[in-house]
């Protein structure tokens, strides 16, 4: 499975639970999300069957020694062109899944690629932040920390994750209030 974009490791320990047999690679283009989701999923010894790599999910720079993939997961808005070096190394038979149109309409679309062709299934519609403006680290810590505590995995570290996860949502409301009292105008 490839994944080009993470959030801090949520995404890639699911997958790591679903893909016992394969192995899970991830593109991040984002140092601090990938410090983080690095760290994630070694406190988590989620990361077994994961490897994280540094490069343009957009692009696939840093993929093309990684070989071919028969499944491909953008967890991000993205254009139809942007799937285009994505397509170019999955295998026969495999599978790309993304949410794809512009941030007013999307379609989780599932696209296959079958001797050469590529046959395209739109799922549902859905709302899916874009790969370029993706949330913050702290609301990805977030969702990654409640997701290790809804399934009781045991978290290497010397603090409570009640605790971890509290102060990651306070950093976060206090980022919030600041942002609300210094806005942007947009025209």
């Amino acid at each position: 499975l490839l994944m080009l974009g993470s959030k801090s490791g949520y995404i890639e320990a699911i997958a790591s639970l679903l893909c016992t047999e394969g192995h899970v690679y991830c593109v991040e283009s984002s140092e601090e999300v990938l410090r983080l989701s690095r760290d994630n999923l070694r406190r988590t010894s989620f990361g077994d069957n994961v490897t994280l790599v540094h490069g343009n999910p957009l692009t696939m720079t840093g993929t093309e020694r990684l070989g071919r993939f028969d499944k491909v997961l953008i967890p991000y808005q993205v254009e139809e062109p942007d799937v285009y070096p994505a397509l170019r190394q999955l295998n026969d038979n495999g599978v790309l899944f993304a949410p794809i149109g512009n941030d007013r309409i999307q379609y989780f679309t599932q696209i296959i690629k079958s001797n050469g062709f590529y046959y395209g299934n739109r799922i549902s519609t859905v709302v899916f932040s874009p790969l370029d403006k993706n949330v913050t680290f702290l609301s990805q810590q977030v969702q990654f920390l409640e997701l290790v505590k809804s399934i009781g995995k045991q978290v290497k570290i010397t603090t409570n994750i009640d605790a971890e996860i509290a102060n990651a949502k306070q950093e976060l409301e206090a980022r919030r209030i600041q942002a609300s009292q210094d806005p942007i105008r947009i025209v």
